[in-house]
């Protein structure tokens, strides 16, 4: 049974098992995850502080999620493995409200940044078990945001 939950997650909920693109559908799942809960809870007091602690919790479990993951799978970094672009894609958006523009541009930003994992980015994926497996996002989306807010503030 644990197999299967751990599956599960880790897998974006079998958004991995895609058979093109697995981590573009996993990010797919990040961009539904973070409307849900902007929609769902962004009129609480503290909305943003919640997200972070959120954000953190899902980037912490993710990476003992995906240690487990890998040691079913016995691949490194096996490519059904997506809950590094659901975190990686929730951190590109913390403090970005939803609209069509930063929904594209953060799907598509944050895509780019994994794909090419700019600087120091790239090495830091050969870490073992599930943080090296997250801690590559876990920086594209650290990225990511900065990028967006920069065009958030060069728009207005």
């Amino acid at each position: 049974m644990k197999r299967i939950i751990v599956r599960f997650f880790a897998t974006g909920f079998f958004s991995g098992y895609s058979p093109v693109v697995p981590g573009t559908a996993g990010t797919l799942v990040g961009v539904l995850i973070y409307l849900a809960t902007y929609y769902l809870w962004s009129s609480l007091p503290c909305f943003w502080t919640f997200y972070i602690i959120g954000v953190v919790i899902i980037s912490i479990v993710g990476v003992r999620l995906c240690s487990e993951a890998e040691a079913i799978f016995k691949v490194k970094d096996a490519k059904p493995i997506v809950w590094d672009e659901i975190a990686g894609y929730l951190i590109t958006m913390i403090g970005i409200t939803p609209e069509l523009w930063s929904l594209i541009s953060g799907f598509i930003l944050f895509r780019v940044l994994d794909i090419i994992k700019p600087g120091p980015l790239y090495s830091l994926q050969r870490l073992p078990g599930g943080l090296g497996i997250m801690i590559d996002d876990i920086g594209c989306g650290i990225i990511g945001c900065i990028i967006m807010h920069g065009i958030r503030y060069m728009i207005g």
